[in-house]
């Protein structure tokens, strides 16, 4: 369902500074990991109208929610790092024969902008709480944090649990890429995260789905997005969330 929190208007004006020159700088760029769009569903430039979905993106800083973005949004992957505040990102995909949209909202994790990050949640259809599967303390910021910052000001939003750069974990059932599977393991020396746990933390908070994603290589986000799409188009009351199955969770 959609988020109604007040201040659309005010938010979508503001955060469409600056987001032109950092997509043109992207796109342009010669980088070699550029790459051809493989994507189960007809995504294309010339659609002319189509519903308009909102999708915002939230978690810990650094856990690749802007690649996540830039990747899905221009085919190609960011050579820099450049530190979100907020930026947006436009794009359009034919979903079940339905043209659509996609308005994309990169949101900055830093506790800096607790205070305002919440007007970009106006209108939101599908929230994607992100955490890195490297790093068990960004998916404690989805318990502590994420899941209830959205639920405050969205209780009945749509949620989509993301585990990110799961082309780095060594769990070989998550990775095609053989050379990432030998060659990565946690820098933390804390096992990454696995497929299990984040199914299992998804139903703690109370989220629809719990899915993974590469940014470097593509893996997994055009499903994301396909899936954000058809909750809209076939909505629904997310579950409830069950805190009792925490036990033996990431979070403890």
């Amino acid at each position: 369902m959609m988020c109604g929190v007040t201040q659309e208007w005010h938010c979508k004006e503001t955060l469409s500074n600056g987001v032109r020159d950092f997509r043109v700088k992207t796109e342009t760029s010669s980088s070699p990991q550029q790459r051809q769009p493989a994507f189960s569903y007809n995504r294309t430039h010339s659609l002319l109208m189509g519903r308009e979905v909102k999708i915002t993106v939230v978690g810990d800083s650094e856990v690749g929610k802007t690649c996540l973005c830039i990747s899905y949004a221009t085919n190609s992957f960011p050579t820099e790092y450049v530190p979100t505040v907020f930026d947006n990102y436009n794009t359009k995909a034919v979903i079940e024969g339905n043209p659509m949209d996609i308005l994309i909202f990169d949101t900055a994790g830093d506790a800096e902008y607790d205070s305002i990050r919440s007007l970009n949640y106006s209108g939101t259809d599908v929230f994607l709480i992100c955490f890195s599967v490297l790093s068990t303390q960004s998916a404690e910021g989805v318990i502590k944090k994420w899941a209830e910052e959205v639920r405050g000001k969205c209780p009945d939003a749509n949620i989509i649990l993301i585990g990110t750069k799961c082309d780095m974990r060594s769990d070989a059932t998550a990775v095609t890429d053989s050379t990432t599977v030998s060659a990565l393991k946690n820098t933390t020396g804390m096992e990454p995260i696995s497929k299990e746990q984040g199914t299992q933390l998804a139903e703690v908070i109370g989220a629809q789905k719990f899915m993974e994603c590469s940014a470097l290589t593509g893996m997994g986000l055009s499903a994301i997005f396909e899936e954000s799409i058809k909750l809209v188009l076939h909505p629904k009351l997310p579950p409830k969330p069950a805190p009792e199955k925490i036990k033996g969770c990431i979070v403890q």
